[in-house]
């Protein structure tokens, strides 16, 4: 049976113009694909961006209706919701709201005071790295009709904490028909690395949890090696202070770019978080890279074992260990056949995280919490 039209609010704090967060744009993925299913999608964020940033109170991307009515990050949304439904004549069937901390479940919780017959669903996204991000307020979950997270791991948390709900595990999703295998040679030269061997780390730079120091300090050990080139891609530049200068003598900072091509053109994609805090579950990175058909090195975390097998489809690495981040590089550049195999196995791993896929769990949550099944 076709699932009837429905009006969806999508709750998210993204969509800042100077910060390109994983969290806005794996959500207006899924909203674009929510649309083109036929659905009525409309996202509500905060006026208030980075730092001191105001961003503009409505506009329309790719077709998405975008409002930011109020500058507050949890009460606002309420009287947002309330607004919109006014605005746009409508009556919302969902309140979807994404967080990495339980106690911004609230933005939804409240919008229930306005949008009365709306189901509301949380979605966790990872672990936060901010005070008010604790797992204490996991009791507030058990006000939602559902509650998603990517991992195990976060689940069995948010449940020890005190979520009594049920919780279903949807892993993060990224656009294979957008992130697929582009010739590796034809980017180089379009960019200008021929014979280069890039070493790529691209997304935000944190240094509470991302790890960018230690492929800075491992980067020294190639210093000699002409042919090699590390070249990161920070999402939020301003961090860059934190690590010192990485325009170094094998390093470059690139912005701004298409990071389809970039993660097409690597050799080899080096993502050594500390831990997953501020980071989604399973990070759109590794999942992005894996669809490109570049190899991944990355941390042996517990999140991360979830979504890949270390020298099955990917390398990894000790948490904050410099040394064997070199060492898993110099690995990854030269045993041609261990490569080959990775790409391979990490390839077909990729499809199962395509967003048309993990849309169809989405929306059995929709019909769920409706009562259409």
């Amino acid at each position: 049976m076709k699932m009837k039209k429905l009006n969806i609010a999508l709750l998210t704090l993204g969509f800042s113009k100077e910060r390109k967060e994983a969290t806005g744009i794996t959500i207006m993925s899924y909203a674009k694909e929510l649309k083109r299913l036929g659905h009525n999608v409309i996202i509500i964020s905060s006026k208030k961006g980075f730092r001191t940033e105001i961003l503009r109170e409505y506009e329309k991307v790719d077709g998405i209706k975008i409002y930011r009515p109020y500058k507050s990050y949890i009460f606002g949304y309420a009287k947002a919701i309330d607004d919109v439904e006014r605005k746009e004549k409508l009556e919302f069937d969902i309140i979807h709201n994404f967080s990495n901390a339980p106690v911004l479940a609230l933005r939804a919780i409240l919008s229930k005071f306005y949008a009365k017959k709306a189901m509301t669903i949380q979605t966790i996204k990872g672990k936060s790295a901010k005070i008010f991000g604790s797992l204490v307020f996991s009791p507030l979950l058990n006000l939602m009709d559902a509650v998603t997270v990517p991992t195990e791991f976060l689940k069995n948390k948010i449940k020890r904490y005190g979520c009594f709900k049920k919780v279903w595990i949807i892993r993060s999703h990224i656009d294979t028909s957008k992130f697929r295998p582009l010739n590796k040679e034809k980017l180089k030269k379009k960019y200008g690395y021929e014979n280069k061997k890039i070493i790529f780390y691209y997304g935000a730079v944190r240094k509470e949890s991302k790890g960018v120091e230690y492929l800075e300090e491992a980067a020294k050990s190639f210093e000699n090696d002409r042919n090699v080139l590390f070249v990161f891609a920070p999402r939020n530049p301003e961090y860059i202070k934190d690590y010192g200068d990485l325009k170094g003598k094998n390093k470059r900072v690139v912005q701004n770019i298409d990071i389809v091509d970039y993660v097409n053109l690597a050799d080899v994609i080096v993502l050594p978080y500390k831990d997953m805090k501020s980071t989604e579950g399973n990070p759109s990175c590794i999942l992005e890279a894996m669809a490109c058909k570049t190899p991944v090195i990355t941390t042996n975390l517990d999140e991360i074992n979830e979504i890949a097998v270390d020298r099955e489809e990917v390398l990894m690495v000790n948490p904050l260990d410099s040394k064997d981040i070199a060492e898993k590089i110099k690995i990854m550049l030269n045993d041609k056949g261990l490569r080959e195999r990775l790409i391979d196995n990490a390839y077909r791993k990729s499809k199962e995280f395509d967003i048309k896929k993990k849309i169809e769990e989405y929306l059995e949550i929709y019909e769920e919490s409706l009562g259409l099944i």
